[in-house]
């Protein structure tokens, strides 16, 4: 997926080895998108984010992403 960048947040990547429960991500200049995992239906889910409030420390996170996210980004962000 051509300009799709997905990032976690840098403060939730310092504790010790535990998988993120929330993702960003974004694709060229477009907006964020928070995706977080949603236990009670097996699904992640995702919600558009204002500027304001995207984490100010994101670091990315490609080889992180669980691959039903992947999935999910795939149709998200379909061409």
């Amino acid at each position: 997926m051509q300009g799709l960048r997905v990032y976690i947040s840098a403060i939730a990547g310092t504790e010790a080895q535990t998988k993120p429960e929330v993702f960003y991500s974004r694709r060229g200049e477009g907006p964020y998108y928070r995706w977080h995992y949603a236990t009670e239906d097996g699904r992640w889910r995702s919600s558009r984010v204002r500027l304001d409030l995207v984490p100010d420390s994101l670091r990315t996170a490609q080889k992180a992403v669980p691959a039903a996210l992947r999935t999910e980004l795939l149709e998200h962000y379909l061409d």
